[in-house]
């Protein structure tokens, strides 16, 4: 069987807790199947989906291999009731969030809980509908206004806070291929302002004709790549409420870093900020590049990028072995929910039997096709 890393040993080190969070709980719907252990089977076992090629029976979608979300039935975890008007990309937040926030829902109040998810656009596949019938339709174009609320892009984190009766901070964050990156950072920025004590954040992407298209024409995507769906919530907590409240840490962020390159300038450049936002979350973390040991890559799926990615950690880190955890194959190109399911596939081989115990310090790095770059430091549970 191929592993998906290689070992190394690595020194003892301690970690400071300064504008950190602890993910407490989660939440995944992903094409490996629900939750960290269909991941764990997908990456550590072989389990690994298939992808299919729509096209072959409905002439809308392109012939692009896809990778929808398996065994997705929202109904068994919501129920039936009011779930004909929502998209998707609904249903898969909410039936995520849902997950997310039964584990800590008896720690912290509703109030004093948000929701912040990341995603391109929001529902593709309503918004296509939605347009489509702006032009297709009879006089005086009577388009169907029951889709047009899942149309807008904070559809999903308004109906998941809507249904899980939560009150407090809710945002929708657009940015590409890092949305599920920037909906984290934002909320490590909202909870230090002391906003929340407890957000549900990630990211959701659908799959969609419109969308698959899009790539289609793009011609973006790398020999034999997948375009995928899904979506991955994480429960946040400052370390002093997960202790207060006696919650398991799954594993504690210690710095995130959001910049942009100017494209026009070369690749070069963009490979450059990200090597500095690299450096800038080691070094607000006070953590050794050495003393980081999993890589979590996200840009093989993109022409070009994954040179560009590689390029990038060798010069934020350094020389050095470091173990690569390889998600391309189990969830494709995710594009605005990528770094959300890399951060759970992070998360279930950390859980996994086989993990190694030199594990300190995990690097969930994100390249996008604008000149977005960033990162998640990322601490094992073991030294919280």
């Amino acid at each position: 069987m191929t592993t998906i890393f290689e070992y190394l040993d690595a020194p003892d080190i301690g970690v400071s807790t300064r504008d950190s969070v602890d993910i407490v709980s989660y939440g995944a719907f992903t094409p490996a199947g629900r939750g960290l252990d269909a991941i764990a089977r997908a990456l550590v076992d072989g389990d690994r989906p298939i992808a299919v090629d729509k096209s072959v029976h409905d002439p809308e979608w392109p012939a692009i291999p896809v990778l929808p979300v398996a065994d997705f039935v929202p109904e068994t975890i919501l129920g039936r009731k009011g779930l004909s008007r929502l998209s998707r990309s609904d249903r898969l937040a909410i039936a995520t969030c849902a997950m997310a926030y039964g584990d800590t829902a008896a720690t912290i109040e509703p109030g004093e809980t948000g929701v912040v998810l990341g995603t391109a656009v929001g529902s593709t596949g309503t918004l296509g509908t939605f347009l489509r019938d702006t032009f297709e339709q009879r006089r005086p174009y009577l388009v169907d206004a029951g889709l047009f609320p899942s149309t807008m892009m904070n559809s999903a984190a308004g109906n998941t806070a809507i249904r899980l009766g939560l009150t407090g901070v809710n945002a929708t964050v657009s940015g590409g291929s890092l949305a599920a990156l920037q909906a984290i950072h934002y909320a490590r920025t909202v909870m230090a302002a002391g906003h929340a004590r407890q957000i549900l954040a990630g990211g959701v992407e659908e799959l969609s004709a419109p969308y698959a298209w899009a790539w289609q024409h793009a011609g973006m995507l790398t020999p034999g790549t997948a375009l995928s769906e899904g979506c991955a919530v994480f429960g946040l907590l400052r370390p002093d409420d997960s202790r207060r409240t006696d919650s398991p840490v799954l594993g504690r962020i210690l710095a995130s870093d959001i910049r942009c390159a100017d494209p026009g300038r070369g690749a070069f450049a963009v490979a450059s900020r990200l090597a500095e936002s690299i450096r800038e979350v080691l070094n607000r973390a006070e953590v050794s590049p050495d003393s980081v040991t999993t890589l979590v890559p996200g840009a093989q799926s993109r022409r070009g990028f994954s040179a560009l990615e590689r390029r990038a950690v060798r010069d934020g880190l350094g020389g050095g072995s470091r173990r690569i955890l390889h998600t391309h194959q189990t969830f494709g190109e995710a594009h605005g929910v990528g770094v959300a399911l890399r951060l759970a596939a992070l998360l279930a081989t950390w859980q996994h039997p086989t993990h190694p115990a030199t594990d300190l310090f995990a690097l969930v790095t994100g390249i996008g096709i604008d000149g977005a770059v960033g990162c998640l430091l990322v601490a094992h549970p073991d030294l919280t």
